[in-house]
């Protein structure tokens, strides 16, 4: 009996080696990413300097010549469009603003860039990269700016482009954090999180002169699946910042690799514990 057994299980393992190896290939598509911004919204401008001429430039554009009174903190709006915000060129994947006082010096600008990737070949349900989104952290005209993006990608497959529209909208937010002299560098840090996709995390710039690496630009890359625009990680971050896994404007604190290995000690002691008793 027992014989018989044996012989049946290695002839159905066999069988399924023979199915695998005359098994079709997953059905594989071509992914060509897209990315652009296509509209930015700041509600107030602050002069921090002191200079009684501010000037607010996106991509170069002037939104608005005239800042408060000398030395003031007061906001004013400098929206160009009202609530609406500006709407950006069409492909716009850079967008760079600044307040330009008389003096200012080369670091005094804001930059967020996204930087598709390029033609991969992906296979439904496998995870791919959308591209790389990167935050320059410099002087801030608000705390609080919005950025409205698109995510688009074409399989190269006509009948999926004409089923499904891969496209995905959201808005981008750049968020200040108030510096104080008592703060940690991470705490200190600017940031920006996709408010669609808050599970992402956030992706936090270090200012300069907390920099450990002496800049102020970190990038990230964006992580997704086929079947639809579904993003799902920031992963392999770089430059002078950190993913934080939170959008708060306190960083999240994240355990300490040696808290971990404890943690893991201590769980992997309640197993044994549980088999000694088991036994």
């Amino acid at each position: 009996m027992n014989k018989k057994m044996s012989a049946l299980g290695v002839f159905v393992t066999l069988l399924g080696s023979a199915a695998v190896l005359s098994a079709p290939p997953a059905y594989a598509v071509q992914v060509t990413p897209i990315g652009e911004f296509t509209n930015f919204y700041t509600e107030n401008v602050y002069d921090t300097t002191g200079d009684d001429l501010v000037v607010n430039r996106v991509n170069g554009q002037q939104l608005c010549a005239f800042g408060p009174a000398q030395g003031s903190q007061t906001t004013y709006d400098c929206s160009k469009d009202g609530p609406a915000g500006m709407e950006l060129s069409p492909g716009t994947p850079r967008v760079e603003w600044q307040v330009v006082p008389i003096n200012w010096p080369a670091w005094d600008r804001n930059v967020v860039r996204f930087q598709a990737a390029t033609a991969q070949d992906v296979t439904l349900g496998q995870k791919f990269m959308f591209g790389t989104l990167s935050f320059e952290n410099g002087t801030w005209s608000s705390l609080y700016t919005e950025l409205s993006y698109n995510l688009t990608f074409t399989t190269g497959d006509p009948v999926l482009d004409a089923l499904y529209d891969f496209e995905y909208s959201g808005t981008l937010v750049v968020q200040g954090t108030p510096n104080l002299g008592t703060n940690t560098p991470e705490q200190n840090a600017d940031f920006i999180y996709l408010a669609d996709d808050p599970d992402l995390g956030s992706l936090r710039a270090y200012e300069l002169f907390d920099s450990p690496t002496g800049s102020n630009v970190v990038s990230v890359e964006l992580w997704g699946y086929l079947g639809s625009v579904h993003l799902v990680s920031f992963e392999n971050v770089r430059g002078a910042g950190f993913i934080d896994p939170g959008i708060a404007l306190e960083p999240t604190p994240v355990p300490e690799p040696g808290t971990l290995a404890l943690l893991g000690l201590g769980i992997a002691g309640l197993g044994l514990s549980r088999r000694r008793k088991a036994n």
